[in-house]
């Protein structure tokens, strides 16, 4: 067969199992977007975890059809490279489709680090245009906004139960907050709602005299219908709503790049990749990371540096300053009193990548065969790399390959933050902390090792959950109340006196191991002392397996609307 034609076979099989992909996300995406009209919350959340597992899926199939394919092999990588980027170069979506091409050249040829000559990586900077897709609604003075808000919530296919009751809280809210719109302005929207859970927002830019302002309406279903909940008007509220520790939104849309653009313009101090993955892309917001990743590491002085605080049991953890990252690789052995292995704390991160978020558990990325320049690392961080992760790096010259590690948002450890922060802002921290473990039980997670330093602090002062290894859910925990000793000999054993189950917790050891100093604890106490009782555990478990899943609003109390 003529290699022009087996090329063609080879992209066609490709292009095929793309398109598969593409259609199935659009049409789960659209699934969950009904299933938010129709209120049907289990239709939801099955096809939200059916969207996750999409890619890889699809990714399969396509080393399948080319591996069967025989006669592509003797085809130039390079050659094959530059005809499938021809054939996507009018697609909407062109930019993931050239990433799902990475992923099934990479397993094919079996790639570590990156070979540029058989993938696509590129090191510009990213360019910001913002191009079609948005709906624009020009409007003069505060009527006129009202007029632009519902035009907009009418193309968007949003009826709200009470439309002049809401129209007349939205408007108040906003010009107490941004009076320039009484000057008249213009409404800018993406053209599809944003749903998560239980909520849907309206994502839109308000440009008055007064400049650019975030304008995030979210909505949600009360007792007569659809009705406006909260409105967002600042970066910082609206980068709480977009976080790293949220779920990944469902939008319908044709070409995610425009779409990605303007929300960089709401918020500038996030990622691409971040935005990539925050619409549901992670996979190309991997392959966003990764090239940032490389542009940065041009940089002779850039630098792989130890983390702050304690170092873990289970990984080594290392940072990247100017990328906001963190980077975590497990060791070859767990230290004492760890006994997890390298299969059961992929199964966890496994478990976090499928679960609701909720804004307390951080987005985790994986990745397999990245190359780094052992240069790049701090003379301690490859020492201890060299001496414990042994069975994770492949030495290659100048090269360090990692056969697998995972990547998330760079935050400050509480026990840290604690040891640095005035005393309100540390108090502050001490009581998310025991609501950041009250917002979890209620989305059926067991963080386990409720040690501070498995907890970090956002630049917003909100408190993460970001250490995997122990996590569980909550329904597979029993609580008990430890019995009573039968004597002195058994309140000093080694051993507890009383038979302990796989799954057994005991709540008032939560209180011995989390250890916040004397003007700390008691605020701490006097709040969420429950959480060192059975009798709390018990009845949130109970609560939780009759349905009851809780989803902890994105935004403050002073978003919400009166």
């Amino acid at each position: 067969m003529p290699d022009f034609a087996v090329t063609r076979l080879a992209i066609d099989g490709i292009l095929e199992s793309y398109r598969s992909y593409a259609g199935e996300f659009q049409r789960l995406t659209r699934r969950c977007l009904g299933h938010f009209a129709s209120q049907n919350w289990p239709g939801m959340q099955a096809d939200v975890e059916a969207r996750l597992l999409v890619y890889p899926k699809w990714v399969a199939q396509a080393v399948v059809k080319l591996g069967q394919l025989s006669q592509w092999q003797p085809i130039p990588p390079d050659a094959l490279r530059r005809r499938f980027a021809a054939a996507v170069e009018l697609f909407p979506d062109a930019e993931i489709a050239l990433t799902f091409y990475n992923s099934v050249i990479r397993r094919l040829l079996g790639t570590s680090g990156v070979d540029d000559t058989s993938e696509f990586l590129d090191l510009r900077p990213p360019e910001w245009i913002e191009g079609p897709g948005l709906l624009d609604q020009p409007f003069d003075g505060i009527g006129g906004f009202r007029a632009a808000l519902g035009r907009t919530l009418d193309a968007l296919g949003l009826t709200l139960a009470d439309r002049e009751r809401d129209f007349a809280r939205v408007t108040k809210h906003v010009v107490e907050r941004v009076p320039a719109v009484a000057g008249g302005g213009q409404l800018a929207a993406v053209a599809s709602p944003f749903v998560r859970n239980r909520r849907a927002f309206l994502v839109a830019r308000l440009r008055t005299g007064a400049g650019d302002t975030p304008f995030l309406l979210a909505l949600s279903h009360g007792a007569n219908g659809l009705e406006a909940e909260a409105v967002v008007l600042t970066a910082d509220q609206a980068s709480i709503v977009f976080s790293f520790a949220r779920s990944y939104f469902q939008v319908d849309l044709d070409a995610p790049r425009p779409t990605v653009s303007f929300l960089h313009s709401l918020l500038p101090s996030k990622r691409i990749d971040e935005l990539y993955t925050v619409l549901g892309y992670h996979r190309h917001g991997k392959r966003e990371f990764y090239q940032a990743l490389h542009r940065l590491l041009r940089d002779p002085d850039v630098r792989f540096e130890p983390i702050d605080g304690v170092p873990g049991l289970v990984m080594i953890v290392f940072l990247l300053k100017p990328m906001g990252a963190v980077f975590k690789v497990i060791r070859d052995r767990s230290a004492p009193p760890k006994q997890v292995t390298r299969k059961s704390v992929m199964a966890r991160y496994q478990f976090v990548f499928l679960q609701d978020h909720g804004g307390r558990l951080a987005d985790t990325q994986e990745f397999e065969g990245l190359a780094l320049p052992k240069q790049a690392f701090e003379p301690s961080v490859q020492a201890e790399l060299t001496a414990h992760a042994r069975d994770t790096i492949r030495d290659q010259g100048d090269l360090w390959v990692f056969s697998h590690l995972y990547t998330e948002r760079r935050m400050t450890p509480l026990d840290v933050y604690l040891r640095q922060a005035p005393p309100e802002a540390g108090r502050a921290a001490v009581l998310d902390f025991g609501q950041s473990i009250k917002d979890l039980a209620g989305m059926n997670v067991f963080p386990g090792d409720m040690l501070t330093k498995n907890f970090g602090v956002t630049r917003h002062g909100r408190v993460v959950f970001y250490d995997y290894d122990e996590i569980s859910r909550l329904t597979d925990c029993n609580f008990r109340t430890i019995p009573a000793a039968r004597s002195y000999e058994d309140e000093i054993a080694a051993e507890p006196w009383f038979l302990v189950r796989e799954g057994d917790v005991f709540p008032e050891e939560f209180e011995r191991f989390i250890g916040f100093p004397n003007p700390l604890h008691q605020p701490f106490r006097q709040a969420h002392g429950d959480l060192f009782t059975a009798e709390y555990w018990a009845r949130i478990r109970a609560e939780v397996a009759g349905g009851a899943i809780s989803e902890p609003a994105p935004f403050g109390p002073d978003c919400l609307l009166p």
